[in-house]
């Protein structure tokens, strides 16, 4: 009785962060707002205080969204509201990167004119002209070439550039926030500060997207239009709703706090170490779905890295393979595998403790688990219960802050985290 009680507790606390997986967490309400070009929820969620500079999964802020896919008006809201422009994502991309690959020149004229920093590199030493001329948009690229000495005659109000796009209760709102020409200071610092980051710290290390795969149709590093994308099909919505309020009562009463006590006794650095050393371990999982789908150049990096790191890294421990040699992971999984070879995702699930799910997914987490080391190496039960409880845990100690803010700022928090489950999968397989 005694190992059942135990084999139940170890269950219930390795699944719960499913509840609220780092698909959802990847990403604010803002960012949702903002993704679907919603005006009016984009102006409520910013009169509530929400963080305009909050972090997606791969260092993307709201900003990065709305120039690149040309949302003025939004844009012109982020930015009164002290949008950083010269922030840039995990990839090295700024928003002026993300508009010029795109070809908005009009965007580009208004984020040189709040200060955007043309000169920026990216991880590859690209700059945003260098994107521009990529697509053949040459004269783009030679504006953005000349605008160090010719940026202070850029206008800066919005209303100049985005007049097609203001509606009529907008003008008086820009002008009244828009009287200066003067770039205000919180507008002029090109990085996040990172103490003030302390609960959505993470190690975002990832490859940086190649420039023909970040430029295919709906292929995108923060989502696409949600035109773009089909409704993710939710026939058992009344079901899956009272799943999802269950899910979030455990969290609230059980999960919350437990890691929150975990985060509180374990430093931040050694849980970055215990990540690194779960990640170091997933090897197989990443190799074989990488061979699954013939990515060779997938299948050398987690190789390589899970010999330096196993080695030089000390088991692990630190990543010196990205640190050291620049060698970013390959994020590979079975569910991956299947999308790759367009196994449909199948209905919207939400599951009793396990959270959002899909039935692609089902199926992709259960071949995960037969390629797993504690598998293959026939660890105990309680070994391998016991190691995936850590990771759990120590996962949802970087998201406690994410998730006070996803339940606190959306309208529906259920329909927030269905779009950001899709929208997280529907990348994961299309990078």
């Amino acid at each position: 009785m005694k190992s059942f009680l135990i084999a139940c507790t170890l269950f219930f606390w390795v699944a719960l962060p499913w509840v609220f997986p780092s698909s959802a967490s990847a990403a604010s309400a803002l960012h949702v707002a903002v993704n679907k070009g919603n005006v009016e929820e984009v102006k409520r969620l910013l009169s509530k205080g929400v963080n305009v500079n909050s972090l997606s999964l791969s260092g993307y802020t709201p900003l990065h969204i709305s120039a690149g896919w040309d949302r003025r008006r939004v844009t012109g809201l982020l930015v009164i509201h002290g949008a950083k422009i010269n922030v840039r994502s995990v990839s090295g991309w700024t928003p002026l990167h993300l508009a010029a690959g795109r070809g908005h020149v009009k965007m580009v004229k208004f984020l040189l004119g709040r200060g955007a920093d043309p000169w920026i590199e990216d991880r590859a030493g690209r700059t945003p002209a260098d994107l521009a001329r990529h697509e053949f948009n040459d004269d783009l690229a030679d504006l953005l070439d000349s605008s160090a000495a010719s940026v202070g005659d850029l206008p800066i109000a919005p209303k100049i550039y985005f007049d097609n796009h203001l509606k009529k209760s907008d003008e008086k709102y820009f002008s009244e926030n828009l009287k200066s020409n003067q770039i205000p200071e919180n507008l002029s610092a090109g990085v996040l500060d990172s103490n003030k980051l302390e609960d959505s710290r993470r190690d975002l290390s990832e490859p940086s997207p190649s420039l023909d795969t970040f430029y295919k149709k709906l292929e995108d590093p923060f989502g696409t239009p949600e035109e773009d994308i089909p409704e993710f099909w939710d026939p058992f919505e009344s079901h899956n709703r009272f799943m999802f309020n269950l899910n979030n009562a455990l969290y609230d009463y059980f999960g919350k706090h437990v890691a929150k006590g975990y985060r509180f006794t374990v430093p931040y650095d050694v849980r970055v170490m215990i990540k690194n050393i779960i990640t170091n371990g997933t090897m197989p999982v990443r190799l074989l779905s990488s061979l699954l789908q013939g990515d060779l150049d997938k299948s050398g990096r987690v190789i390589g890295r899970f010999l330096i790191n196993s080695t030089v890294g000390i088991g692990g421990i630190f990543d010196v393979a990205d640190q050291g040699f620049n060698i970013k992971p390959a994020n590979e999984n079975m569910t991956q595998t299947l999308g790759y070879y367009d196994v449909p995702s199948g209905p919207y699930l939400v599951l009793p403790i396990l959270g959002p799910s899909s039935v692609r997914n089902l199926l992709g987490r259960t071949a995960d688990v037969f390629v797993s080391p504690t598998f293959l190496l026939s660890a105990p039960f309680a070994v391998s219960s016991g190691i995936a409880a850590v990771k759990k845990t120590n996962e949802t100690s970087f998201l406690i802050k994410t998730h006070q803010d996803l339940r606190e700022n959306s309208v529906d928090e259920y329909t927030s985290v269905k779009d950001l489950y899709q929208q997280y999968h529907y990348f994961l397989i299309n990078e």
